[in-house]
């Protein structure tokens, strides 16, 4: 973190947040020690709360002939195949 105030465009670009969102000005000084109070139960209730598994999508990219046999063996869902410009691809 302390690579993100090393010039002055930085520590500008670091105060946007502070103010578009209104956090207190000392944000920034008790920044690692907020992060270390948050628990595995805060995790869980938060993706809880905005996370719906029956609306995910996971995308993956790689080499198709090395890594198709291993995703259908998962068998997690349907697989749509896309090329670069995000159209699908018929196999």
């Amino acid at each position: 973190m302390p690579g993100d105030f090393e010039t002055t465009q930085q520590i500008a670009n670091q105060l946007i947040p502070v103010v578009l969102y209104g956090l207190p000005l000392d944000y920034y000084n008790n920044y690692v020690a907020n992060i270390d109070k948050i628990t595995q139960a805060d995790v869980q209730r938060v993706a809880r709360q905005y996370i719906d598994p029956a609306n995910l999508a996971v995308v993956i990219v790689g080499d198709r002939k090395n890594i198709e046999a291993g995703i259908k063996a998962v068998n997690t869902g349907p697989i749509s195949i896309r090329d670069f410009f995000g159209q699908p691809i018929t196999p």
